[in-house]
C-alpha cells in the first residue's frame, strides 16, 4: 500500500488590513490548493476610505463604513501587531503585539500592502490645529466640528468670533480634499436651516491647492464639473496658493491673504507607511516600494507590494499610475492571481489599469465624472457611484445596511444635532467638583482638545 504525501499549505503574510490587504486575503483564502493566510493589521478593523466623507456628513453610520477583518475573512488568522522586521534569508516577518511581546511568522510568500498616513508639512501651528480626514474617528470628529462651530456661531454675539467659527477651510484639493469641504458644506448648510438665528449667507467654505489644478489626476472635463459642483456648493476654490501658517485667529495663505477660521482641515499630502521602513525593501525617492509590472518587489521574489505604498507603473507608459481606492482593488486582484500563478508554476501576468468609470462623489448624493465615455453630474454619478462602492462591501447584511442608510438619507429629513466631541472621560467628574467651571476648560465650545487625535 502506498502513502499519500500531503505537500503542507503555502504559507502567505500579508502586512496591513486596508483594500489591498483584505482583498487579498480574501482571495487567497478561495485558492483551490492548501495555503496558510496571516493578515496582519494593528487594530483588526478595515475602514472605507469612499465611505468616509459620508460619514462626516451623516449620510452613513460609522459601524457601516468599517467591518472586523475577522469576521469577513473566516479563512485568514488575522493577527494584531506591529511589523518591527524582516529576515529574507530565513523569510520571516517579526510582529510585536500590544503587551509587547515579538514572534517571528515564516511566509513562503510576502503581501507587503500597509497602505500610507498623513504627512503634515511643517507650517507653524498645523499640527496643532488641523483635523484630518482619514480614518473613523476622524470623520466623526470633523462632522461634531462642523455642528458644534455652527452652534457657537449662532449664540454669539462677537461678530469676529461668529466669522471664524462659520468659516471652514480644506487644504489640499484631491478627491480626499474635495469630498471633505462637499460634506463640511452640506453639513454646515443644513445645520443653519435648523439655527433661525443662523444664516447659509454667513457661511464660508475655502478650498486651497497648491498646484494650478484641483483632482490632479483626473481628466479635464472631470475637473472642470468638480469645481462647477464646488461652486455652487459656495466653495471658493483658491489654486497655487499655499498655508504659510495656523494660529487660533487665521490662516495665512502664501498670496497674503488671512482667513479667519476656527476648522482647517489637511488633506494635502500623504506618505507611505512607516511600516516599510523596518522591511527592509527597495524604495524610491518618496518612500514607496518599487515593485515589477507584475507587482513582484524588485529583487525579492516572492515578496509583493501594492496600494499606496508601491510605485506602480503603467507598463505602456512607464508613468506612474494614481493612487486611489479604484486602483488599489484591481491592484488587489491581480496581486492574487499572480500568488495563485507562481504556485502552480506559471509567470506572473503584469498589472495594467484601463479604468473606463471615473467618478468622485461631491456632497450629498451628487457626484461628478465619466463612465465609458459618456460624461454624468449629479444623482445619476452618485447612483453609479454607489453601485460600485456597495459592490466592494463585504456580506450581504453590511450592503443592506449601507443601503438603508441612503434610502433613509433619501426620503426622510435628519435630526443635525451635536453630541459632543470631548473624549476625556474624567471631565464630567473634574466638571462636577468644580475643577473645571467653564466648557471645555476654559476653551470655547468645540475649540480642539488635543492634536493628536487627527493624525492618521
Amino acid at each position: 500500500m502506498t502513502e499519500t504525501m500531503v505537500s503542507p499549505p503555502t504559507r502567505v503574510v500579508i502586512v496591513g488590513g486596508g483594500v489591498v490587504g483584505s482583498e487579498v486575503a480574501r482571495r487567497v483564502g478561495r485558492f483551490d490548493r492548501p495555503v496558510d493566510v496571516t493578515l496582519i493589521e494593528t487594530d483588526g478593523v478595515q475602514a472605507y476610505p469612499s465611505l468616509l466623507a459620508e460619514v462626516a456628513s451623516g449620510v452613513v453610520e460609522p459601524s457601516h463604513a468599517a467591518v472586523p477583518l475577522r469576521s469577513v475573512l473566516p479563512r485568514a488568522r488575522v493577527l494584531g501587531g506591529v511589523v518591527t522586521g524582516r529576515d529574507a534569508t530565513a523569510r520571516t516577518v517579526r510582529v510585536r503585539d500590544s503587551e509587547g511581546i515579538e514572534i517571528d511568522i515564516p511566509y513562503d510568500h510576502l503581501v507587503v500592502a500597509p497602505g500610507s498616513i498623513a504627512d503634515l508639512a511643517p507650517i507653524p501651528g498645523l499640527e496643532e490645529r488641523a483635523a484630518g480626514l482619514r480614518t473613523i474617528t476622524e470623520a466623526l470628529d470633523l462632522r461634531e466640528r462642523v455642528l458644534e462651530r455652527t452652534q457657537f456661531a449662532e449664540v454669539t454675539s462677537d461678530p469676529a468670533r461668529r466669522a471664524r467659527a462659520a468659516t471652514f477651510v480644506v487644504v489640499g484639493a484631491g478627491r480626499s480634499g474635495v469630498q471633505a469641504i462637499a460634506a463640511m458644506s452640506d453639513l454646515a448648510l443644513e445645520a443653519c436651516d435648523q439655527r433661525p438665528g443662523f444664516a447659509p449667507d454667513e457661511l464660508r467654505f475655502v478650498l486651497v491647492e497648491a498646484t494650478a489644478q484641483i483632482l490632479p489626476e483626473a481628466g479635464t472635463s472631470m475637473r472642470h464639473a468638480a469645481v462647477r459642483e464646488l461652486e455652487s456648493r459656495r466653495v471658493e476654490v483658491r489654486v497655487e496658493t499655499l498655508v504659510s501658517s495656523v494660529d487660533d485667529q487665521a490662516i495665512r495663505l502664501s498670496d497674503g491673504t488671512d482667513l479667519a477660521a476656527d476648522t482647517v482641515v489637511w488633506c494635502a499630502g500623504s506618505r507611505p507607511s512607516i511600516v516599510l521602513e523596518a522591511l527592509d525593501l527597495p524604495l524610491t525617492e518618496d518612500g514607496t516600494v518599487e515593485v515589477q509590472a507584475t507587482l513582484e518587489v524588485r529583487g525579492h521574489e516572492g515578496t509583493w507590494a501594492a496600494g499606496d505604498c508601491a510605485a506602480v507603473l503603467d507598463p505602456a507608459t512607464g508613468r506612474r499610475l494614481p493612487r486611489g481606492e479604484a486602483s488599489a482593488w484591481r491592484e488587489a486582484r491581480t496581486l492574487a492571481a499572480n500568488i495563485e500563478r507562481t504556485m502552480g508554476g506559471d509567470d506572473p501576468c503584469e498589472f495594467r489599469y484601463r479604468p473606463k468609470v471615473e467618478l468622485i462623489t461631491i456632497g450629498r448624493f451628487s457626484a461628478v465624472g465619466e463612465a465609458a465615455g459618456v460624461r454624468l453630474r449629479g444623482f445619476p454619478a452618485w447612483a453609479l457611484q454607489a453601485v460600485l462602492h456597495v459592490s466592494r462591501v463585504p456580506t450581504v447584511a453590511r450592503k443592506a445596511r449601507v443601503v438603508v442608510d441612503w434610502l433613509t438619507s433619501l426620503s426622510l429629513p435628519r435630526e443635525v444635532m451635536s453630541l459632543g466631541s470631548d473624549r476625556d472621560p474624567h471631565r464630567p467628574w473634574r466638571h462636577a467638583e468644580g475643577v473645571s467651571g467653564v466648557d471645555g476648560g476654559g476653551k470655547e465650545p468645540g475649540a480642539r482638545q488635543t492634536p493628536k487625535e487627527h493624525r492618521a
